[in-house]
C-alpha cells in the first residue's frame, strides 16, 4: 500500500498538531500508539481502576517503561508528540493528557514532580468544585479521601532535591522538631513514590480515566533542568497508570548523563587515583559503564522511536513512500521540487543536482523546511507558489545554515556585505578545514555534516551572488582554483605558520605570502603568488622553465619585439608580465602568466571601475619579492637601474593614437561587462572549480609537450586552454548530450576549434552557452590570439569579425623567441 506525505510549507514553519496523514513519520506514530494502547489494555486486564489499598505497599507494581521519541535538532520531534497528545485527547481512549511540558521554561526553583501534581490536582479541583458543602455526598467523600492522600504525599514534599531546606538548617538541631515533624518528614520521603502512585489511583477514579499521559520536549538541551527530569522519572514516575514520553537528542542524552555520573566520583578521587594513578582509562570505562545502565533503565531500548531524516524515511519505506512539496500547481514530488529550485543556482547536471539532493534530504527536517520556503515566494496577489527569480535577495539562502556557519566561523557578514571578498571567506574556510584538495567545488561532498551545510550554503550563495558580480568568476578561477591546483604541490605547512625566510613552502604559507585574504588588485595577488612558485621552482632547481602557467623570459625579451608597436600595443605586452625579484641581491626574474592576464580581464568587471583608469593601472609592470626558503639556490641576473625601453616616453602623435585606440577598446570592455550584467546567469562553483583544474592540467600538458618556440603561440595555446576548459564544462552542465566534446586536455589548438565547430552545429545549443560565448568574446583575451583562431571565435559568438576592429599584438609576441631545458613538473 502506497502512502503520500505532503509538506505544506505554510503550514510547517512551526511545530504544531498534524493529521496522521500529514506525518512524515507515520510508521513511528503508529508504533507509540500501539504501545500506548497496549499500556492501557494492561491497566484494564491487571489494574481495574481502584485506588493502591494499604496492602500492597511491599508488592506494588514499579514500572520503567517511559517512551523515547529521538531525533536531532529540527527532526520534527515537538510535531510528532503534539500529534501523539492530540490522538490520544479522543474520548474513546479514556485517558487524561497533559499539554506538553517544556522544562527549559520552568523557572531555576520549579521543580518537574510539583508541576505535574498541581496539574493533577487541579482537575481533581475543577471536578469536585462546590463539593464540601454537602457532607452526606459522594463527591464529599471523595474530597476527604482526596484531601488526605494529598496530605501524606505533601509531607516528604519537603526533602525533594531542590524543594525543602537542608537538615543543616537551625531546626533540625532541635529535638522537639526532630520528634514532631522531623521523623514524619523523613517517612513521608521514603514512601513518597508509593503515596505518589496512591495519588494517581485517587485521582483517575474521581476523573473516571484509566490514566495520565505526560510528555516532556527538549529535555535535553539544558543539562541541569534536563537531568532533573530524568532522575524524577526514574525515582517516582513508576506507576502503570502514569504513562510517560521524553523526546531529545541521543547524543545529548549521553552527555548529560556522563557529566553526572563525572560528578558522582568527586574531584578527590578523580585528581588522587585517576590522575596521579594514570587510571583515567578505567573510570571512564566505568562511566561508559553507569551510562548505558541509567539509559537501559530510564530510557529503555525496546520503548524508543528514532524519527529518521527524510533520506532515511525514503530509503527505509521504499518506492511505495512518496513525499510531496505543495508548490504552484497542486503539488511535486519532492526530489522533483529540490531539483527544480536548484536549477534557479545554476545546477543543471542530473548527477550534480543528486549530490546537492540526497544532502539536503538528510539534513534536519526543520532545516529543510526552512530550505524549501527559501525556494520559494508567496505571490501576494495569489494563492499561487512560484520559485524565487529576480525578487530572489542572496542572502536569504543562507539562513537555514546560519548556525552551522556560525559554529565553523565562516565570516559570513562580510560575504553578504561585500561580495568581492566571497571567495577569500571560501578560501579562508577551506584552508581552516583543511578540505581544499576536495572541498574547492564548494559541493557538499564532505561527511562531516557541518561541513557540508557550510559547503552547500557558500555554493548557493555564491551562484547567485555570481549573476551581478562577474568579477569573482575571475577571482575564484585564481584565489580558489588556482590556489587548490597549487596545493598538490605545496601541501599543508607542519610548522608553526608564521612566514619566515627558512620555511619550506606550504598552502598556507603560500596563501599568508600572495596576500590572498586582502581586498586589493588581482593583478598583484597574482604577481606575489607567481613569486612565490618561481622561489618554490629554485628548490626543485626548475625556475627557468614554464610551469603553472606562467613563462620566464630573458631580459629584455619584450623591448625589440615590441619596438615598432603601438602604444597601446606595448602596454597589452606589459598586462601578464610580472618581475619576480630576489629579497637581497635585488636580481630580478621577468614572467609572462595567463593568470595575470586572467586577473586583468577580472579587475575591469569590478562595479565602480573605470576601464580607461584600469587598463592603465593594470599595465604598469611591478616586481614583487620572492621568499628566500631555505636549499634556496638560483643564480638571479643583476638588478638593472632601467626597466627596458617599452617604458619610454613617447612623442606627441604616438600619445594622441594611444588616446583614441585606448577608447575603442575601453568601449569594447565596457560593452562587454554590460553584456555580463544583461545575462544574469547563476554560475555555481563547481563549474569554475572543474575549468580550473581542467586549465591547470592543459597547461601542465602544454608546458610539458609543447614544441612552441615562440611567446605568441605559448600565450595563444594557454589562452585557448582556458578558453576550451570553459566551454567543455559550461557545455556538460547545460547540455544534455555533450558526448561529442573532446575533453582531451593538449596543446593542440585544432581540439578547441573542433569543439566550437560541435557547440555551433545548433541554435538550442548555442542558446544555452551564455557563459561561455561570454567569455570567448573578451577583449582583451581575444587581442593576444592570432587572426585566424579569432575568425572562429567570432562565428561562435555571432558577430561579424573584422581584423581592424580588434588590437591585436599575437605576431609581436611571435618575435619572442624562447628556449627551455627539459619540461619537468615538481613531484
Amino acid at each position: 500500500m502506497s502512502t503520500n506525505i505532503l509538506i505544506d510549507l505554510e503550514k510547517s514553519s512551526n511545530a504544531q498538531f498534524l493529521e496522521t496523514g500529514a506525518l512524515i513519520h507515520q510508521r513511528e506514530f503508529k508504533t507509540v500508539k500501539s504501545w500506548i494502547i497496549a499500556s492501557l489494555a494492561k491497566i484494564n486486564l491487571e489494574s481495574p481502576n481502584q485506588p493502591m489499598a494499604e496492602k500492597d505497599m511491599i508488592n506494588y507494581e514499579r514500572l520503567h517503561e517511559t517512551i523515547t521519541v529521538l531525533g536531532s535538532r529540527g527532526s520534527g520531534k515537538t510535531t510528532f508528540m503534539l500529534s501523539l497528545l492530540k490522538e490520544f485527547k479522543n474520548p474513546i481512549y479514556g485517558v487524561e493528557v497533559f499539554n506538553i511540558i517544556d522544562p527549559t521554561l520552568f523557572e531555576e526553583k520549579g521543580h518537574i514532580f510539583l508541576d505535574i501534581i498541581s496539574r493533577i490536582k487541579g482537575l481533581v479541583d475543577e471536578k469536585l468544585d462546590g463539593s464540601e458543602t454537602n457532607p452526606l455526598s459522594v463527591d464529599y467523600a471523595k474530597r476527604r479521601a482526596w484531601n488526605e492522600h494529598l496530605k501524606k504525599l505533601a509531607h516528604g514534599l519537603p526533602l525533594l532535591d531542590g524543594v525543602g531546606g537542608q537538615m543543616t538548617e537551625p531546626a533540625w538541631q532541635d529535638a522537639e522538631f526532630i520528634m514532631n515533624n522531623g521523623i514524619q518528614a523523613v517517612t513521608s520521603a521514603r514512601n513518597l513514590e508509593i503515596n505518589f502512585h496512591r495519588l494517581i489511583d485517587e485521582a483517575l477514579k474521581i476523573l473516571g480515566k484509566k490514566a495520565f499521559i505526560v510528555a516532556f520536549d527538549d529535555i535535553d538541551i539544558d543539562f541541569i533542568k534536563g537531568w532533573r527530569v530524568m532522575e524524577t522519572i526514574r525515582k517516582y514516575f513508576t506507576s502503570p497508570k502514569l504513562i510517560t514520553l521524553m523526546s531529545g537528542d541521543l547524543k545529548l542524552y549521553s552527555k548529560s548523563i556522563r557529566k553526572h555520573q563525572w560528578k558522582n566520583f568527586g574531584k578527590a578521587l578523580l585528581m588522587n587515583e585517576a590522575e596521579t594513578l594514570d587510571k583515567m582509562d578505567d573510570f571512564r570505562e566505568l562511566v561508559t559503564k553507569m551510562e548505558s545502565q541509567y539509559m537501559q533503565k530510564v530510557m529503555k531500548p525496546e520503548r524508543r522511536v528514532h524519527l529518521n531524516t527524510l533520506s532515511e524515511k525514503l530509503n527505509i519505506e521504499g518506492d511505495d513512500f512518496k513525499i510531496f512539496v505543495k508548490s504552484t500547481n497542486g503539488s511535486e514530488e519532492i526530489r522533483k521540487f529540490y531539483e527544480l529550485g536548484l536549477k534557479n543556482f545554476g545546477i543543471n547536471k542530473p548527477y550534480v543536482a543528486e549530490t546537492y539532493i540526497t544532502f539536503l534530504l538528510g539534513l534536519p527536517l526543520r532545516t529543510q523546511i526552512q530550505f524549501l520556503s527559501s525556494l520559494v515566494r508567496k505571490n501576494k496577489n495569489s494563492d499561487t507558489e512560484e520559485f524565487r527569480k529576480e525578487d530572489y535577495y542572496p542572502a536569504n539562502i543562507l539562513d537555514p545554515f546560519y548556525s552551522d556557519l556560525l559554529e565553523r566561523q565562516v565570516d559570513i557578514a562580510l560575504a553578504v556585505s561585500t561580495p568581492k571578498m566571497l571567495n577569500v571567506v571560501i578560501l579562508n574556510f577551506l584552508l581552516k578545514e583543511k578540505i581544499i584538495d576536495e572541498g574547492y567545488q564548494v559541493q557538499p561532498t564532505i561527511t562531516d555534516i557541518s561541513i557540508s551545510s557550510c559547503l552547500t550554503a557558500l555554493s548557493l550563495y555564491y551562484s547567485q551572488a555570481v549573476k551581478k558580480n562577474g568579477y569573482i568568476i575571475f577571482d575564484y578561477l585564481i584565489k580558489v582554483g588556482y590556489t587548490r591546483n597549487l596545493f598538490t604541490f605545496l601541501g599543508y605547512e607542519g610548522g608553526s605558520g608564521k612566514i619566515s625566510s627558512t620555511l619550506s613552502p606550504s598552502i598556507e604559507g603560500f596563501y599568508k605570502f600572495s596576500h590572498i585574504h586582502i581586498d586589493k588588485v588581482l593583478r598583484d595577488t597574482v604577481g606575489n603568488m607567481t613569486a612565490y612558485m618561481r622561489a618554490f621552482l629554485n628548490i626543485k632547481q626548475e625556475n627557468q622553465d614554464p610551469w603553472g602557467g606562467t613563462i620566464p623570459l630573458p631580459e629584455l625579451a619584450l623591448d625589440g619585439a615590441f619596438m615598432n608597436a603601438t602604444l597601446l600595443q606595448k602596454h597589452l605586452s606589459r598586462i601578464p608580465l610580472s618581475i619576480c625579484k630576489h629579497p637581497e641581491t635585488n636580481g630580478t626574474f621577468p614572467i609572462y602568466s595567463i593568470y595575470a592576464l586572467l586577473a586583468t580581464a577580472g579587475e575591469f568587471l569590478k562595479d565602480g571601475v573605470r576601464a580607461q583608469a584600469a587598463f592603465m593601472e593594470q599595465s604598469q609592470v611591478r616586481n614583487h619579492i620572492m621568499p628566500e626558503f631555505e636549499t634556496s639556490n638560483l643564480k638571479f641576473r643583476t638588478a638593472r637601474q632601467k626597466n627596458s625601453q617599452l617604458f619610454d616616453a613617447e612623442d606627441k602623435q604616438q600619445a594622441e593614437n594611444f588616446t583614441k585606440d585606448l577608447d575603442e577598446l575601453t568601449i569594447k570592455l565596457d560593452a562587454w561587462k554590460k553584456a555580463y550584467k544583461k545575462m544574469s546567469k547563476e554560475i555555481p562553483p563547481y563549474v569554475l572549480g572543474k575549468a580550473s583544474t581542467r586549465t591547470f592540467y592543459t597547461l601542465s600538458y602544454i608546458e610539458s609537450e609543447s614544441k612552441e618556440d615562440n611567446l605568441g603561440d605559448m600565450i595563444r595555446n594557454r589562452i585557448l586552454g582556458f578558453l576550451n576548459a570553459i566551454l567543455i564544462e559550461d557545455a556538460k552542465e547545460y547540455i544534455e548530450k555533450s558526448s561529442g566534446l573532446n575533453v582531451s586536455n593538449t596543446d593542440d589548438p585544432e581540439i578547441f576549434y573542433k569543439n566550437l565547430k560541435w557547440a555551433y552545429r545548433e541554435d538550442k545549443v548555442l542558446k544555452q552557452l551564455t557563459f561561455s560565448r561570454w567569455m570567448l568574446s573578451c577583449p582583451l583575451l581575444l587581442s593576444y590570439l592570432d587572426d585566424d583562431t579569432r575568425k572562429k571565435i567570432y562565428e561562435f559568438i555571432e558577430v561579424k569579425y573584422s581584423k581592424e576592429d580588434v588590437v591585436s599584438i599575437h605576431g609581436f609576441l611571435k618575435k619572442v623567441e624562447l628556449t627551455s631545458s627539459k619540461k619537468q613538473q615538481p613531484e
